[in-house]
């Protein structure tokens, strides 16, 4: 039996049926997971829209660019500093090896 399955895994007939039943899944999942959003504005959520609409045509809120800011800002957690730290360390050595 187990010799039947390799064989036929091989020939690509389970493979196909595999990545249909993943993209069946997905694609099922992307669908239903939606529905159980809210669209209820919380509270804060609701001032805050007010005060855009409060403000006059053509103002917006700059910010200064800081490079590298997430890796250096208290706004950010030490997990995810880290995980920026490898991510960046990562790209750097990818580029670097062949």
């Amino acid at each position: 039996m187990l010799g039947n399955i390799r064989w036929k895994w091989k020939q690509g007939k389970i493979k196909t049926i595999y990545l249909l039943a993943l993209a069946v899944f997905f694609v099922g999942a992307y669908i239903w997971r939606p529905s159980f959003g809210q669209n209820n504005q919380t509270t804060g959520q609701k001032a805050a829209a007010a005060v855009e609409k409060a403000k006059p045509a053509g103002v917006e809120k700059h910010e200064e660019f800081h490079a590298f800011a997430p890796l250096r800002s208290d706004k950010y957690t030490k997990m995810e500093q880290v995980g920026l730290w490898v991510v960046l360390i990562i790209a750097v050595l990818g580029l670097l090896t062949r």
